[in-house]
């Protein structure tokens, strides 16, 4: 199953894929900038494409899981 919400596509991606703990109120803006950030800032993620928006439902529970702990 895929999302067709940009703005939760790119929350479930950045969660799952960049293991981010962030909230579920951010904006599409917000999301977007953080992805720029997060592939080309110091450290920045090299592993995929910044086109990408790929997420594993699976991985996206376990991130949030541990936020929790």
């Amino acid at each position: 199953m895929r999302l067709k919400n940009d703005r939760i596509e790119l929350w479930a991606h950045l969660v799952s894929e960049h293991a981010s703990i962030i909230g579920f109120d951010l904006s599409v803006e917000e999301l977007k900038a953080m992805h720029v950030q997060e592939h080309n800032g110091p450290g920045g993620i090299r592993n995929h494409s910044e086109s990408l928006r790929n997420y594993s439902l699976k991985r996206l529970g376990r991130v949030l899981s541990e936020s929790e702990e």
